[in-house]
C-alpha cells in the first residue's frame, strides 16, 4: 500500500489524520509519514488497512469506538517474589500483536518495554515500534535468532535495506538493535534504561493475557521508573499519563 492508497483510503473515511491513526491504534507522526511516503503500513495496521478497503465504515467505528480507554482489571496478585502475577484480562489489540505472537511462538524469553508496555496496561499512548528485553541464555538466543529469521529482518535506516544475520553471536553482544521487520518496527534491548538487564526486569514485570499469550510486561512502577531514567522530553510527557493508570 503506497502512499497516495493511504490517503484516498484516508479522506473516503472523512476522518482527520488524528482519527485516522486512532482507528489504527498507530500516531498520527505515523500516519503523516505514511501520507508522505516516507513509511509503509506494516503488520496488523497494514491488514487493518486492507479489510478497510473493502469495508471503509471499520474504520470510522474504530475511531469512534465507545469503549473506555483501559483495560477491565482485576487488583494484582502479590507473591512472595518481586514480580506481580497480574489475573488474566482483556486488553485492546496493539498494532504489534502479530510481532508478539512470533516471538512467543518461537518461545523467546522477553519482556516488553516502552510504548506497547503502556498499552497493554491501558495507556492511550501511540507508539511506532515494540521495545523488548530478552534473556541472554544460549538457548533463548538460538530461540531469538530463529524467531527474527522468520519476520526477515532489516537494520533500521541502514542504507538499501541491508539484510540483519540474526545469528546468537550478534544479538549476545549487541546492547540495542533496531530493526525493521515484515510484522513491523522491533528495537532489541540488552537492559532497561532505570531498571537493569533482563532479570532485574523480570523481577519488575507482570504477566498480562494478550495477542492470545501470557506476555510478560513491566509493572507501571518499573515502567514509568524507565521511562524517568531515559530523561527524554517523550517520555516525561507520557509519565503523567502513566501516574494516573497506576
Amino acid at each position: 500500500m503506497q502512499a497516495n492508497d493511504v490517503r484516498s483510503l484516508r479522506n473516503a473515511s472523512g476522518l482527520s489524520q488524528a482519527h485516522f491513526a486512532r482507528a489504527l491504534n498507530v500516531s498520527t507522526v505515523l500516519v503523516q509519514a505514511w501520507e508522505g511516503g516516507r513509511r509503509l503500513p506494516q503488520g496488523a495496521a497494514l491488514r487493518l488497512l486492507s479489510f478497510a478497503r473493502r469495508q471503509p465504515d471499520l474504520l470510522f467505528r474504530e475511531s469512534d469506538q465507545k469503549l473506555p480507554p483501559g483495560p477491565a482489571t482485576r487488583p494484582a496478585m502479590r507473591s512472595g517474589t518481586r514480580s506481580r502475577e497480574v489475573a488474566a484480562r482483556t486488553v485492546r489489540p496493539t498494532t504489534f500483536d502479530a510481532l508478539l505472537t512470533r516471538l512467543a511462538e518461537h518461545r523467546v524469553h522477553f519482556i516488553v518495554l516502552g510504548g506497547v508496555a503502556a498499552q497493554l496496561h491501558g495507556s492511550a499512548v501511540a507508539t511506532d515500534d515494540l521495545d523488548v528485553v530478552y534473556e541472554r541464555s544460549v538457548e533463548n538466543l538460538g530461540r531469538l535468532a530463529a524467531a527474527l529469521k522468520s519476520v526477515k529482518p532489516t537494520l533500521r535506516g541502514a542504507p538499501g535495506s541491508i539484510p540483519f544475520s540474526a545469528d546468537p553471536r550478534t544479538l549476545a553482544h549487541t546492547s540495542v538493535l533496531s530493526l525493521d521487520t515484515q510484522l513491523g518496527p522491533l528495537d532489541l534491548r540488552q537492559r532497561v534504561a532505570g531498571i537493569g538487564e533482563f532479570a532485574s526486569a523480570l523481577a519488575a514485570s507482570s504477566a498480562i493475557a494478550a495477542a492470545g499469550q501470557s506476555l510478560r510486561t513491566l509493572t507501571l512502577d518499573a515502567l514509568i521508573a524507565s521511562k524517568r531514567a531515559t530523561g527524554r522530553s517523550r517520555d516525561r510527557d507520557q509519565i503523567a499519563a502513566l501516574e494516573q493508570l497506576r
